[in-house]
């Protein structure tokens, strides 16, 4: 009996637990699309900043006409990349925003963005090629199909632009989109909620190379050699960020907020204890073999490009400790708040 009723208060604890059937569907549907766009959104960042990289590699060596060249054949990368963020964006604000009418909005907004890249990818294609700044349809580089996929991958998105536009209008005129609204972090504070959002935004850019990058390590590197423990801490250190990410979004966030309160402080605190743990023990796989970075780059794909400096991973070795550190004090704040109010109450009443 007692069994029963622990399993009853824990499923309480999650906002599914009062949704209807319908909102359970809808639920589900959009984080199965959420977690289907990340994925997709990690494999195209992932090769966007390498194109990237290696056109900022041109410039530094002193070949800023190489440089221009890459960026413009390699543009439509590019372009591919933000048609899968605004899309993801577009999804993600199906079921959180500031207010109802601003949550329409902003799917309206995303999708609308979206369409636009899309077709702009599409004529960038079909100029290229009519201009024969590509030889072919398929050049193999930087990927397999590519310029292909990215002009498929774009007359996809067309048609999955169009039919979230025209839903979530007709949703809005009918008043049919039931799914409860779960309100943004410091929704009532325009300034605060703009460098929330920016922070979520790079934490999410991180996120997504990220996933990639260590997918890809755990296949391509070589863990015979001497610098496996190096590489280990490497792949590590790229899958946290993700992990986090995952942790936040897929559970923290589908709490109540009752029980987010109660939840925020311990898991903040979890998380940037294992967040000081990796880090350390990254940094203690350098310090053993400061050649490291540019020995076991060599065969790991994703530090490749800068191997020398590891700059892939430094960019990034941070950013779990730091949302961690932000968490801490955010949940902090929050079990500070409670109290204050009560003291003024009891101030005035005496």
């Amino acid at each position: 009996m007692g069994e029963v009723v622990m399993n009853n208060n824990a499923k309480s604890s999650f906002l599914s637990a009062t949704y209807t059937t319908k909102q359970k569907r809808q639920s589900h549907i959009i984080s199965l699309l959420l977690l289907v766009m990340f994925l997709l959104s990690s494999f195209i960042f992932f090769y966007m900043a390498y194109s990237v990289i290696d056109v900022a590699g041109s410039v530094v060596s002193g070949s800023s006409d190489v440089a221009i060249q890459d960026l413009i054949r390699n543009m439509p990368i590019i372009i591919s990349f933000l048609i899968s963020f605004y899309a993801m964006m577009a999804i993600h604000a199906l079921q959180k925003g500031v207010d109802e009418k601003r949550r329409i909005k902003s799917v309206f907004k995303d999708s609308l963005v979206t369409l636009v890249f899309s077709i702009v990818n599409i004529i960038y294609v079909l100029v290229m090629l009519i201009i024969k700044r590509y030889d072919s349809l398929i050049e193999k580089s930087p990927t397999y199909l590519f310029p292909l996929d990215t002009m498929l991958f774009s007359l996809l998105f067309v048609g999955i632009s169009i039919v979230m536009i025209l839903k979530i209008k007709k949703q809005e005129k009918n008043k049919s989109y039931s799914l409860p609204l779960r309100k943004i972090a410091l929704a009532d504070n325009k300034i605060l909620r703009f460098f929330y959002c920016f922070g979520i935004v790079v934490w999410t850019l991180v996120s997504l190379y990220g996933l990639t990058a260590g997918i890809y390590s755990i296949f391509i590197y070589d863990f015979a050699h001497e610098y496996v423990f190096y590489g280990i801490m490497t792949i590590l250190i790229y899958l946290l960020s993700p992990i986090y990410l995952g942790v936040w979004q897929f559970y923290f966030h589908a709490l109540t907020e009752e029980k987010k309160a109660a939840v925020q402080l311990p898991l903040s605190l979890i998380s940037l204890g294992i967040s000081i743990v990796v880090t350390f023990l990254y940094f203690l796989s350098l310090s053993l073999d400061l050649d490291a970075p540019s020995n076991a780059g060599f065969g790991m794909f994703p530090i490749a490009f800068a191997a020398s400096t590891n700059l892939g991973t430094f960019l990034i070795v941070f950013m779990p400790g730091i949302v961690s550190i932000i968490n801490v004090i955010t949940a902090l704040i929050k079990k500070a708040k409670p109290k204050r109010a009560y003291r003024r109450l009891v101030n005035k009443l005496s």
